[in-house]
């Protein structure tokens, strides 16, 4: 359970927030960009701006499976090997989210998640090599 939340609070969290400000500078939306104003930029606000895929969130499921996560609001149930995920919405004091899930129903969204930050390190990969070939010392720092 802990690693997606270290997935979707660390790895993921920062490589969409890159490949936001990547995609704002390549658009050339954004004059100055600094690691401050990617950082107070929520997940929510660029999923709500749409400025980068709706895919790239697929593995989120609105943030719900964080909290249940961290919040300990999740039951196993060993007779029927499944996962119940609670989201408890305390302004409203309701039960925001109730999913069951098997562990191949939970691993596939931690996978979602993880190819965003694979995607990132291609996306740089990819640059490099850019620069290899267009540089007159590729070799030279």
């Amino acid at each position: 359970m802990y690693p997606y939340l270290l997935i979707v609070e660390e790895v993921f969290d920062e490589s969409i927030r890159l490949l936001y400000a990547l995609k704002k500078i390549r658009d050339g939306k954004e004059v100055k960009i600094t690691l401050k104003s990617i950082g107070d930029k929520s997940l929510w606000a660029i999923k709500k701006e749409r400025a980068l895929p709706e895919i790239f969130f697929k593995g989120l499921e609105n943030g719900h499976l964080r909290n249940a996560i961290a919040h300990a609001r999740i039951k196993y149930d060993e007779n029927t090997g499944k996962m119940n995920f609670q989201d408890y919405d305390v302004r409203k004091r309701i039960i925001a989210y109730n999913r069951v899930l098997t562990l191949e129903e939970f691993r596939i969204f931690g996978w979602k998640l993880f190819q965003i930050p694979v995607l990132f390190l291609y996306a740089l990969k990819a640059l490099r090599v850019r620069d290899m070939v267009f540089s007159e010392n590729p070799f030279i720092d």
